[in-house]
């Protein structure tokens, strides 16, 4: 039996690089996209994502306050994101840092992307599996 396929959850409010990350990602996970922070903090409670990919600056909700969200509901407290951002000041002090898996700076290339998105779903996966084995 053939395990199933990572589901990535991609919001961002660049239309052009929510389609680039889709076209770099989709032949290894399954990925929906949103435009609108707002409606990716919807998709989140009704996908499941196991990543969620993130700018950090959107209209409506930022990427610090759309964490802050996504931690207050049980369907997604436990999900990692990984912030894709030009603009990557976030302060390592707020609360949401320590729930970002990491940080990806745009530009970025597709092997940087591919790298980044296998590392914080091993991160992921490992910290569950050792709890586990911890209890």
């Amino acid at each position: 039996m053939s395990e199933r396929r990572k589901r990535i959850l991609v919001i961002d409010d660049e239309p052009m690089i929510c389609e680039l990350l889709q076209w770099i990602l989709r032949s290894s996970y399954d990925v929906q996209t949103e435009e609108d922070s707002l409606k990716g903090f919807e998709t989140a409670q009704i996908s499941s994502p196991d990543l969620i990919l993130c700018d950090l600056t959107m209209p409506r909700l930022s990427g610090p306050a759309l964490i802050a969200r996504l931690l207050a509901e049980p369907r997604t407290a436990h999900v990692p994101v990984l912030l894709v951002s030009g603009d990557v000041s976030v302060h390592p002090g707020s609360p949401a840092w320590k729930h970002i898996a990491g940080v990806l700076q745009k530009p970025f290339n597709p092997d940087e992307l591919l790298q980044s998105v296998a590392a914080a779903l091993a991160k992921h996966a490992g910290g569950r599996a050792c709890s586990l084995h911890a209890a």
